[in-house]
């Protein structure tokens, strides 16, 4: 199970990889970018959940839905966003949803 949680982190990391060396404007880079950089952001911030839990408990399960439904809306952003390459559209829906499942079954135990 943790080889497939890191394997969303490589897939993101992968597809920015891609778009980065794409020959396309900056524009087109920057808003391909964004889902991308969300994902990360959304697949540390699950590593880091203490924090948010610290700061904030009584609104902790809202953070938890908003945040799965952040990483959905990341693994869907192929709908909305033209990549530069179908792979890197596949491997932002999976790092996606990869995401969304580890938001969807996070848990703080104390």
């Amino acid at each position: 199970m943790e080889g497939l949680v890191y394997l969303s982190i490589l897939a993101f990391f992968i597809a920015g990889g891609i778009e980065l060396a794409s020959n396309r404007s900056r524009a087109a880079k920057l808003r391909c970018s964004i889902p991308i950089i969300l994902g990360i952001a959304s697949f540390f911030l699950n590593f880091e959940q203490y924090v948010v839990y610290n700061l904030t408990p009584s609104l902790y399960e809202t953070f938890r839905l908003v945040m799965t439904i952040l990483s959905a809306i990341i693994a869907c952003s192929g709908l909305f966003i033209t990549y530069s390459r179908r792979s890197s559209t596949i491997l932002v829906a999976c790092g996606g949803l990869l995401v969304t499942f580890m938001w969807m079954f996070s848990r703080i135990v104390f």
